[in-house]
């Protein structure tokens, strides 16, 4: 395995991620210990739009009695070319450089004598050449201070909800919900969400109410939006009853359409529907205004059949000061703040796991299914929040009917058929034919994995939310096609790598754009993983030949190592930790031993499952949000699952010789 040099880089990178932690914790201890001593300010930068999108930043800045100081910067969304140099002035002085990310981001770290003192007042700007993109004034940190006589979060007399739904636009289903509240003292607010909706960024939907025109909202890069009208701010809100329609249209086209009504008001029972399941990663880019911070987390949501009850799971770690709370608030899209819906109990530390069980409401429900629901972790040293994660949707390679666990299924070539066994039983779709690969994924953001193939470059994918085929040509016959989310946004998008150039070819759902990177040569096997848990797909390669990974984190743009592995190993990545980060793993036909790199605690696990003929097929079988090894044995259609839960063998016959298992990655 080679596994010894593999080890020294790890150990070295836990090392120095352990030595910046006590230099965060240093610094907070130095400034609560002597506060009249100690100064730390905050910037928040703003600039104008470029190419139709909105760059941001934030800036932090602090110094203690014996001279140490440190500033740190970080810009997000700054729609300029890759590797475009961008300078930092702090007043007329420049006291450094960013360079920009393609995720369109980029840092700057000073620490020691040499940082410029800073006060309050004193302007921040990152410049491209001679043109100031954002800028921005220091300011202390803000200390909690009483609810403003209008509060954003006040408590209503009366409210409606208004769950909006509409038809699916170029094999995306759109979500939405409006709500309005009416006060006591005349006070009105309305807010309507939009999300998935599959225009172009900066088209502008109109909202009506009962057939008038009340506002608009602009689809922002990420497909969502909203309108906030409140009569405190000057703004005309309708009197909405029971019963008034909402719609939200492009020009003349519906997109959107709903009826509002009191959340006291029970829906119809619905039929027998399976869990649901829902998950977000956390840092603090997400936090308004953002945060910087080495801190991650990781939050698992599963909704019960009957849907009035769900179940959390919250992972953070490396905090830079202990956790003093944490919360599920909504409803908000990311990019905006909104109140605590349930106080999450038993957050302390720095690192840390925590669950906890909540009743909901139908209302509450239809906030989460549309993804207007975020958790937030406070700390300390950040009161207003640390880290913060939105919670989607979130599908398995195999969840066709969009629950926690994933199903057991098999691909028959000789006669083109899937055969699914979930919770309602079994199901045979003809879709595909023999040399078909199989690239199965949530194309269409409904929360189930829809049925797919590549053949000779074109994607043929059976949408499970109205039943429709889409025939996408991405790649060559001799392309290698790869799923995974690479833009965040909780739908697949269409990848494929080419062994000729070692280019990769990525299609975002999120954007409708491509983008393309050399990443890996002829005989590297491509493999979309999640390393740096960040909610996107990396971009990764093992390299049979000598046994090593390659990856690209997409949460800095930085390339990444590691000898694990052998020639003639299964490349596998999976939670075997139940961190939400993928862990590196390989499959040995020769011994039938998985070994497995964790990256919770980056130790190393190996048990031997399986013989030489077994097909790996890593899945959460049993639900409890961490994957499970397994193996299919062709000769015998038989499933052989260790059930992370109990630790329990579970053997299932399903399929037969010839069959492809749905889940081999």
């Amino acid at each position: 395995m080679g596994n010894k040099p593999a080890f020294s880089k790890v150990g070295l990178i836990v090392l120095s991620l352990f030595c910046l932690a006590s230099f965060i914790l240093f610094e907070n201890k130095s400034k609560a210990e002597d506060n009249s001593v100690s100064t730390f300010l905050i910037a928040n930068l703003s600039g104008a739009p470029i190419s139709s999108a909105t760059p941001r930043g934030s800036a932090r800045y602090f110094s203690d009695a014996q001279g140490n100081r440190s500033l740190s910067v970080d810009i997000l969304n700054v729609n300029l070319p890759a590797g475009t140099q961008l300078k930092v002035f702090l007043g007329n002085v420049n006291i450094g450089q960013i360079t920009l990310s393609p995720m369109k981001n980029g840092h700057l770290f000073l620490q020691g004598n040499s940082v410029p003192t800073v006060n309050v007042g004193s302007t921040i700007s990152i410049k491209n050449g001679s043109s100031v993109i954002l800028s921005g004034d220091f300011t202390a940190l803000p200390t909690p201070s009483p609810s403003p006589s209008v509060s954003p979060f006040p408590t209503p007399s009366n409210a409606l909800f208004a769950p909006l739904s509409g038809n699916p636009i170029g094999g995306v289903v759109p979500r939405g919900m409006g709500q309005y509240l009416s006060f006591s003292n005349g006070r009105r607010i309305l807010k309507v969400f939009v999300r998935q909706i599959n225009l172009p960024a900066n088209t502008n939907l109109t909202v009506f109410v009962a057939g008038n025109s009340v506002g608009q909202i602009t689809l922002r890069q990420t497909r969502d939006g909203s309108l906030t009208l409140d009569t405190a701010n000057g703004n005309t809100v309708p009197n909405i009853t029971e019963g008034s329609n909402i719609q939200v249209r492009n020009g003349s086209d519906f997109v959107l359409s709903g009826t509002f009504r009191s959340p006291q008001t029970p829906s119809p029972t619905p039929s027998p529907r399976p869990i649901r399941f829902f998950a977000g990663r956390l840092d603090g880019s997400q936090v308004v205004p953002p945060v910087t911070t080495q801190a991650r987390g990781a939050v698992f949501v599963s909704l019960n059949e009957s849907e009035n009850r769900i179940q959390l799971s919250l992972f953070f770690a490396n905090l830079s000061s202990n956790a003093t709370g944490a919360s599920i608030n909504g409803p908000a899209i990311s990019g905006q703040n909104a109140p605590v819906i349930f106080n999450i109990a038993g957050v302390s530390g720095t690192t840390g796991h925590v669950s906890a069980t909540f009743d909901v409401t139908a209302d509450q429900v239809q906030q989460l299914r549309t993804g207007l629901w975020y958790v937030l972790v406070k700390t300390t040293s950040n009161p207003n929040g640390e880290i913060r994660g939105q919670i989607r949707n979130i599908t398995r390679p195999s969840a066709f009917n969009g629950a926690i666990n994933q199903d057991i299924a098999v691909f028959r070539p000789s006669n083109g058929t899937w055969y699914i066994r979930d919770t309602n039983g079994l199901t045979e779709l003809d879709f595909g034919r023999s040399g078909d690969r199989l690239v199965t994924g949530d194309y269409d953001g409904d929360g189930k994995t829809d049925i797919a193939v590549y053949r000779d470059g074109v994607w043929q994918i059976r949408l499970s939310s109205d039943g429709s085929q889409l025939n996408f040509q991405w790649g060559l016959s001799t392309d290698i096609p790869v799923r995974g989310d690479f833009d965040g946004d909780g739908r697949s998008d269409l990848a494929v790598f080419r062994p000729s150039n070692g280019t990769w070819y990525i299609r975002n759902s999120l954007s409708g754009e491509f983008v393309a990177y050399q990443f890996g040569t002829a005989g590297d096997i491509p493999v979309a993983a999640d390393l740096d848990g960040d909610g996107k797909s990396d971009i990764s390669v093992f390299r049979p030949s000598d046994g090593t990974w390659y990856w690209l984190r997409s949460s800095d743009s930085s390339f990444a190592a590691i000898q694990f592995g052998v020639n003639g190993d299964v490349p596998l990545v999976a939670d075997f930790d139940g961190d939400g980060i993928d862990d590196i793993a390989v499959f040995r036909p020769s011994n039938g031993t998985w070994y497995w790199l964790r990256s919770s605690d980056s130790s190393f696990a190996a048990l031997q499952f399986g013989i030489d003929a077994d097909i790996p097929v890593p899945a959460d079988f049993d639900g409890d949000m961490i994957t499970d090894i397994a193996v299919f044995r062709p000769s015998d259609g038989a499933w052989y699952i260790l059930r992370s839960s109990d630790n329990t063998l579970d053997v299932q016959f399903f399929g037969t010789q010839g069959d492809t298992p749905v889940v081999l990655r």
